[in-house]
């Protein structure tokens, strides 16, 4: 991930409003910081912090952003009960 000037400020915002706990794991030359801020999107309620994190997603490139999308959970398309073994 290439991180420019504008990012690095947001990334900065991002980190002072995550949660205390997860700030000292959060590290912007950090080779997993993308993954730690999909993470950290999926896991908080707070709306400012997620538009934050999307819009620095945005900036890094489509294929971050479409990571932000909750993962499709597949349907079984077979079941097999206990009473047909």
């Amino acid at each position: 991930m290439n991180i420019d000037r504008p990012m690095a400020s947001l990334f900065f915002e991002i980190k002072r409003e995550a949660p205390f706990e997860e700030r000292a794991d959060m590290k912007i030359s950090s080779p997993d910081v993308g993954q730690r801020l999909v993470t950290l999107y999926r896991a908080t309620d707070n709306k400012a912090l997620k538009t934050m994190i999307k819009t620095f997603m945005e900036h890094a490139g489509e294929d971050w952003a479409q990571q932000l999308a909750e993962p499709k959970k597949s349907k079984l398309l077979f079941y097999r009960s206990s009473a047909s073994r």
